[in-house]
């Protein structure tokens, strides 16, 4: 069931040291360390409209209507590491495996840091969650030029990406 597990965020970094954090006006945020996690926003009725990211507690990822991705309703994993900056994931495209630059993309429309980390998997044991802001991610083509765009042909939105737990398919930053 999820609910209150969300009302509190506890960190945990890599040493197992627990993070202290606040919560302001339905915002959580850590107070010290050096755990790569943005901001967290609360929406509407006490959920959050994109990812809570902790390695103690379960991750929701839902992402309402938006340009950028399909709608999710909304799925939890149970995370096993903090979540790391990516910059590329290999993925399949048109038929072939490429390289794609990756991006978030908030409420605004406009690019910030794509995300991953281990969770448990219960096909393989565990896999790479790579997710975004409110709306989801962003893909290009490596080679593809040009801004972030919404309105570019080139590029997809996706809610969030499963990729296998070796991390093969990411370029981390």
């Amino acid at each position: 069931m999820i609910g209150d597990p969300f009302d509190t965020l506890t960190l945990v970094d890599g040493k197992g040291y627990r993070e202290r954090t606040a919560k302001r006006n339905d915002t959580t945020f850590p107070l010290s360390g050096s755990l790569p996690l943005r901001t967290l926003t609360w929406g509407a009725a006490g959920r959050y409209a994109g990812l809570v990211a902790s390695p103690v507690s379960a991750v929701l990822i839902q992402i309402d209507e938006n340009p950028n991705c399909a709608e999710w309703a909304g799925q939890v994993f149970q995370p096993l590491t903090a979540p790391r900056v990516v910059s590329h994931v290999r993925c399949d495209r048109d038929g072939a495996t490429v390289w794609c630059a990756i991006t978030g993309i908030d409420t605004e429309g406009q690019p910030s840091p794509a995300m991953a980390g281990l969770v448990q998997d219960s096909g393989d044991g565990s896999c790479y969650l790579i997710f975004g802001e409110e709306w989801g991610l962003r893909l290009r083509e490596e080679a593809a030029p040009g801004p972030w765009d919404l309105q570019d042909q080139s590029q997809w939105g996706l809610p969030f990406l499963l990729l296998p737990d070796n991390g093969s398919d990411l370029r981390f930053t």
